[in-house]
C-alpha cells in the first residue's frame, strides 16, 4: 500500500482495535475483524448514515493481505434493499470490502425495505425471507466470500449460506468488519 491509498493517520488508526475472531456460523469458517465497540459502533454510522463514503476503506485498508486468504474466491456482499442504496448513492458493504482488491459479485437481492437497524432481536430472525437470489445467477462449483459490515443475529448471513448451499457452490467463507457479542454459533 502506498501512502496515498492511506486514509487515516497513524493516531487515529490507533484507536482501532481489531480483534480478529475466528469462528463457525453455519457449517462456515468465518472472521470478524473487529468487535462491535462503541467507535466502530459511531464509524459505522458516520458512514453509512452521515453518508460519508470516504470512509469506506479505512475498516479493512491496514489489512489488505486479507485479499491472500481468500484468493479464488468471490466476494458476496449482504444486500441492502435498492431503495436505501440509491438513498446514500453508495453501497456501504461493497465499499468498505472493495479496498481487498478481489472480484466482487452481486447475487443476491433484498426484496423489502426494512431497516434492521429498526428491528428487535425476534424481527430481526424474519429478515432471512427477503434475501433472495437474483434470477439467471449461477454459482455453481465457485468459492464464495460472503461479506458484511455487523453480524448482529446473522439472519441476513444465514439467509445467504442457505441459498448458497442450495446452488452447489463448492466453499463458503465469511468475512465481517464487525461482530456483536449476541452470536455464539
Amino acid at each position: 500500500m502506498n501512502l496515498e491509498e492511506v486514509h487515516i493517520c497513524h493516531h487515529c488508526f490507533s484507536k482501532f482495535k481489531p480483534a480478529f475472531k475466528h469462528f463457525k456460523f453455519e457449517g462456515c469458517k468465518a472472521l470478524a475483524i473487529y468487535d462491535y465497540d462503541d467507535f466502530i459502533r459511531s464509524l459505522i454510522y458516520q458512514f453509512k448514515t452521515n453518508l460519508d463514503i470516504a470512509l469506506g476503506p479505512i475498516f479493512l485498508e491496514r489489512y489488505i493481505h486479507l485479499k491472500y486468504r481468500y484468493l479464488g474466491y468471490k466476494v458476496a456482499i449482504a444486500p441492502s434493499h435498492e431503495t436505501h442504496d440509491l438513498e446514500r448513492g453508495f453501497r456501504p458493504v461493497e465499499e468498505m470490502f472493495k479496498v481487498l482488491h478481489l472480484p466482487i459479485i452481486d447475487p443476491f437481492i433484498k426484496t423489502s425495505s426494512i431497516k434492521q437497524v429498526e428491528l428487535n432481536v425476534e424481527e430481526r430472525k424474519e429478515v432471512s425471507k427477503y434475501i433472495k437470489l437474483k434470477e439467471n445467477f449461477n454459482l455453481k462449483n465457485q468459492k464464495i466470500l460472503l461479506v458484511d459490515d455487523i453480524m448482529t443475529t446473522g439472519s441476513t448471513l444465514k439467509a445467504m449460506v442457505e441459498i448458497l448451499k442450495e446452488e452447489n457452490v463448492k466453499k463458503i467463507k465469511i468475512l465481517v468488519v464487525a461482530k456483536t457479542t449476541l452470536i455464539e454459533k
